[in-house]
């Protein structure tokens, strides 16, 4: 049977959490840009070289006063020219200059060989096109144009992939920040939780979530002042042991619907198939990751 929706699950979340913070240490690596630096520098060149504020998916991406100072950080460093529209010269044109190009190349090529060998090593380049194909309605949903998704910036790689998964990933933390005033971190803590079995340490959470021990400590003690998780000492009395309250399980059932709700509206517009090859892409993005 063909899945009718695409599912919100903690699997969806780990992939898609996992991938935009390895977009943000291989583009911070690389050549010392933000995520968003790195849109926006894409999105120049997916406009053809040049083009204004009020035309990147600011809205999808991040607030205008962002925007504005990572157009100013590009600017500082020699990435981008700032001229004015000869239309209006009230309005900034940014225009990507050479060594704007050359970053650009490399963080491509960078981010194609490192996901090439972790979360798509089972994924084609055909795959992946086709990927992208399908998930139009769901960028346009996102507030990304169908400019961001050409072969300008990579042979394969298309600059709304990565927009799409900073995008989702921004939508799921505002709805979790309405509706239970948490991180995203948060409450994907709560969400293993939630389906654990048996309590689980600080450990074991910050290697199930990739996050760091000392993340996992802080976010633990955090949820517990909220009343929303309980922690106790294990067998081993140099570690606690962690559980849901059932305050904290009426948080993660709550916000799990919401997200859910949200995540299945994004993706309605795909066709039944994509919707289910979508949903066995996570799943698998998700095990190679967790394997690595």
């Amino acid at each position: 049977m063909v899945q009718d929706e695409v599912l919100f699950t903690p699997q969806m979340a780990s992939a898609v959490a996992r991938l935009n913070r390895a977009v943000g240490q291989i583009v911070k690596e690389c050549c010392r840009m933000s995520c968003l630096d790195f849109h926006l520098l894409s999105s120049i060149r997916s406009h053809g070289g040049e083009m204004t504020l009020d035309e990147f998916p600011c809205d999808a991406l991040g607030q205008k006063n962002t925007v504005v100072a990572s157009s100013a950080h590009l600017f500082r460093a020699g990435l981008v020219e700032k001229g004015r529209c000869s239309d209006d010269g009230r309005v900034v044109l940014l225009r990507e200059t050479e060594a704007g190009a050359c970053v650009l190349k490399e963080s491509y090529d960078r981010l194609y060989d490192g996901f090439r060998s972790s979360a798509w090593k089972d994924i084609g380049d055909s795959e992946m096109r086709e990927a992208l194909r399908a998930a139009v309605p769901v960028l346009e949903a996102l507030g990304i144009g169908e400019v961001e998704i050409n072969q300008k910036c990579h042979a394969v790689l298309a600059p709304a992939l990565f927009m799409g998964v900073s995008a989702l990933l921004r939508r799921w933390e505002d709805v979790v920040s309405s509706f239970a005033n948490l991180s995203f971190s948060e409450y994907r803590c709560l969400a293993l939780l939630a389906n654990s079995v048996a309590p689980v340490s600080c450990g074991l959470m910050a290697a199930v979530l990739s996050i760091d021990r000392g993340s996992a400590s802080a976010i633990a003690a955090k949820l517990g002042r909220r009343g929303m998780v309980l922690s106790k000492r294990g067998l081993d009395q140099r570690y606690r042991e962690l559980a849901l309250s059932e305050k904290g399980e009426a948080v993660a059932a709550l916000v799990t619907s919401r997200l859910g709700r949200l995540t299945a509206k994004l993706y309605s517009g795909m066709n039944a198939l994509a919707k289910a090859q979508t949903n066995e892409m996570h799943m698998r993005i998700h095990t190679i990751l967790t394997s690595l």
